[in-house]
């Protein structure tokens, strides 16, 4: 696991689900995160299983197994900036806040691009080859990698 982007100053892996939830607070505009009750907190695990739902599903995840969060004190191997979007833009949802429109899009957009450079560094986005690259180019010794559709 990659350190953590948003909180390198605590730990070598990544944040704490209650870490990350103090960050969503404030960012969504609550100044005292620490207040957050237990049924709110309880809430934003499920949010936090809906980021792990989206990366686990999404075409630049590399196919690991990411366990559920269970408890505050849980860290998974999802980068944390995609978790904050990610919560944020659910709760915004949930709170059917206007902010939703633009948090949505951000955190889909924050998933493509960090999910893309874990997966491929920074390359540019290329079609990939779905059939195995049965083009009359491979044929003459070009070889496609299915991970970013560069040939070679």
């Amino acid at each position: 696991m990659a350190k953590s982007e948003t909180n390198p100053h605590l730990l070598d892996t990544g944040s704490t689900l209650e870490t990350l939830i103090f960050q969503v607070a404030r960012r969504y505009g609550e100044m005292n995160p620490g207040t957050i009750d237990g049924d709110l907190a309880l809430m934003f695990i499920e949010f936090a299983n809906e980021v792990v739902e989206d990366v686990r599903a999404h075409a630049y995840h590399d196919g690991s197994d990411i366990d559920y969060f269970t408890s505050l004190q849980d860290v998974r191997p999802v980068p944390d900036i995609v978790m904050v979007s990610g919560m944020l833009a659910y709760f915004a949802a949930q709170q059917e806040s206007p902010r939703a429109q633009s948090l949505v899009p951000m955190y889909y957009r924050r998933m493509n691009t960090t999910l893309w450079n874990r997966l491929n560094g920074n390359t540019p986005i290329q079609m990939r080859i779905v059939d195995n690259g049965t083009s009359p180019r491979n044929s003459l010794g070009v070889t496609t990698n299915k991970t970013n559709g560069r040939t070679s």
